[in-house]
């Protein structure tokens, strides 16, 4: 199956925005046939990874560009082609256990920070603006301005996570590991791996789209 979002929702003061409000998809390439996962949740959607673990959890980046935060989300289900049809599973978005490490800012490079996914009630219905407020409301993690997600093919449960930066929070952007908790998919580990603002300054600019295999993490500017 190929998966893939729209980043276009509407934007405040600008004409009516776009029909599907960030959507997004799953196709089968063999055959052409696909359905709309508008439960995933309508936001800007980077990409979907679905992870295969003691349950299903489609993994979907927010790429927001405008002042605030970007959340990471989760659909998770029991069933694979349930999920896809909206017949099974609900929207999460993940927060820090400590809230004190609930935002880009305050996690230092090798930093592991424990934390779970966190029900949106009613969030597969909701509209691009109310699941922005009820994830933040919620005190879903405060990214910056997420990219890409790389699935890590050789470590179940174990991806890799782009925040290209937004001025003023970050200039030059950060990878993340983030492992998923193979036995309970709610719970999951955030860890900095590179961070190219102060005081590390890894050789970095702006990633965006990657890929892993088992030896390398490949990443775009």
């Amino acid at each position: 199956f190929y998966f893939t979002g729209e980043e276009a929702v509407p934007i405040a003061g600008q004409p009516p925005g776009p029909a599907h409000d960030g959507s997004s998809i799953a196709m089968d390439p063999e055959t052409g046939m696909w359905v709309e996962t508008a439960h995933f949740g309508h936001f800007q959607h980077e990409n979907v990874v679905p992870l295969r673990l003691r349950k299903w959890v489609f993994l979907s980046s927010e790429d927001d560009f405008r002042p605030g935060p970007s959340f990471l989300y989760a659909y998770i289900a029991d069933d694979f082609n349930r999920a896809l049809r909206g017949q099974d599973g609900a929207l999460y978005v993940w927060r820090a256990d400590n809230l004190a490490k609930n935002q880009n800012s305050a996690v230092a490079k090798n930093e592991s920070v424990p934390g779970h996914f966190v029900l949106i009630p009613g969030g597969t219905t909701m509209d691009s603006t109310t699941l922005k407020n009820t994830a933040t409301a919620l005190n879903g993690f405060r990214f910056d301005r997420l990219e890409d997600i790389a699935a890590r093919p050789d470590v179940r449960g174990r991806t890799y996570i782009a925040d290209t930066g937004k001025p003023p929070s970050t200039a030059r952007g950060r990878v993340y590991q983030f492992d998923i908790d193979r036995r309970d998919p709610t719970r999951a580990t955030l860890k900095m791996i590179l961070n190219a603002d102060p005081p590390n300054t890894d050789d970095l600019y702006n990633p965006d789209n990657m890929d892993a295999s088992e030896r390398v993490l490949m990443i775009q500017e």
